[in-house]
């Protein structure tokens, strides 16, 4: 029998590529990235308020030391206010104007958060979980203030966001919970993400740091009490709509308090400038405004 010397190089050549296959450790220090300051930038966007809106600039301490930044826009007669919580990229300098655009519309008074570590928010950043704390600190302060004493709350939280929206659901009793660009866990969210080719696939392997695995709103959904909006895009690669449809199949509100809009051709980070986004959120306000 005749070996073929080819094939034999061939199958060396896997055996050797996959006894060195790597393993790739997602940690939460690999998805954080704090970023500094631009106080011109800031400055520039107060200055530029939206008209009707008068807006002032709070500061929310936290246990271990850190400042909070925080933005409110107030409105004359607004029934509600939308307390948003960005995504990983967010500062109040560079993506509030966006947000107040397609927020403002909606004639709800807005407050805007600058995570610890990002832009005008101090303090040290190591995992989600501070960032989660800090959310809830920055709700009750929200609460108690004067100006919003009287208006529904609604949480709004957007990719990273999302997952401190929905902590501040579970520890807190909403008048609406809005999740834009979510996921179930952080492990099945990394995994729906994972745009390796297949060929990497079979040389490399992904591991999740224990303290992302159930980072998500899976348990928030079972735990839910309050309305709900879920937004996704239809082109959306990095939280993809069988997650967002996963966690409204997992909301234990009534089937009439909840909803999900897949927004078709959107992808993660364009959902407001849709065309069904106003509509959409006009509906769930009004939802909020019947269930209170």
């Amino acid at each position: 029998m005749t070996c073929n010397p080819h094939r034999f190089v061939f199958a060396v050549s896997v055996v050797v590529l996959l006894a060195s296959c790597k393993t790739i450790v997602i940690t939460e220090s690999r998805l954080l990235r704090p970023m500094p300051r631009d106080s011109v930038a800031n400055a520039a966007f107060i200055a530029r308020a939206p008209a009707g809106y008068s807006v002032r600039e709070h500061r929310v301490g936290t246990e271990d030391g850190a400042s909070l930044y925080l933005v409110t826009f107030e409105r004359e007669h607004a029934d509600a206010t939308v307390l948003y919580f960005g995504g990983n990229m967010f500062r109040v300098s560079s993506m509030g104007p966006a947000a107040i655009k397609y927020l403002a519309p909606l004639g709800v008074n807005l407050v805007l958060v600058d995570h610890r570590g990002y832009g005008e928010s101090t303090g040290k950043l190591e995992h989600i979980a501070q960032l989660q704390h800090d959310a809830l600190a920055v709700y009750d302060s929200v609460r108690r203030m004067p100006e919003f004493s009287n208006t529904r709350i609604i949480v709004h939280g957007q990719s990273l966001g999302s997952f401190l929206a929905g902590y501040v659901a579970r520890e807190r009793k909403l008048d609406g919970l809005v999740l834009e660009g979510s996921a179930t866990t952080g492990s099945e969210w990394l995994r729906a993400a994972d745009r390796r080719p297949w060929y990497l696939r079979l040389f490399t392997r992904l591991e999740i740091e224990s303290s992302l695995e159930k980072v998500g709103n899976l348990e928030t959904m079972r735990l839910l009490d309050e309305p709900l909006m879920i937004l996704v895009g239809s082109r959306d690669v990095v939280m993809p709509p069988k997650l967002a449809q996963e966690l409204l199949n997992a909301a234990r509100v009534a089937p009439n308090m909840k909803r999900l809009h897949v927004l078709d051709g959107a992808t993660h980070n364009d959902v407001p400038s849709h065309e069904r986004f106003i509509p959409a959120y006009r509906e769930f306000l009004s939802l909020v405004s019947t269930a209170r």
